[in-house]
């Protein structure tokens, strides 16, 4: 049976969620979360008690599910991708490049990271 063809932009993209999945396991993060552990509150949401964790950026305190791990530098900087083995190094790094954020400042995060690499694209698309 022949498999059809991927385009390099689907190659690229499977490997980059396979190597974010694989990422979920690395110790690094494992660490990184047990250090931001504040002990056993009460879910305000769910009104069931439950394991919660620091806000590195907001100093709140929040469930497991409202925690993410996020890196400090960006795993994909302001220059966009460069290789493979810089993508790999960045997203496989120490823990003191990570930190447990909260969803909300994770998102706020990685919104003006992604505005400063399109501001970044754009810029090096008009010098040329």
């Amino acid at each position: 049976m022949d498999t059809p063809e991927w385009s390099e932009g689907r190659k690229r993209a499977f490997i980059i969620s396979t190597l974010r999945a694989g990422s979920k396991r690395w110790p690094a993060k494992w660490q990184t979360l047990n250090s931001a552990y504040v002990g056993i509150r009460l879910n305000e949401k769910t009104n069931r008690e439950g394991k919660h964790y620091l806000c590195a950026l907001c100093e709140g305190e929040f469930p497991s599910k409202e925690i993410h791990i996020d890196h400090k530098i960006p795993v994909t900087g302001p220059e966009g991708f460069t290789t493979w083995d810089d993508y790999i190094e960045r997203l496989f790094c120490s823990k003191e490049n990570l930190q447990a954020v909260c969803v909300g400042c994770h998102k706020e995060k990685t919104k003006e990271e992604n505005a400063i690499r399109l501001h970044k694209m754009r810029e090096r698309k008009n010098t040329k």
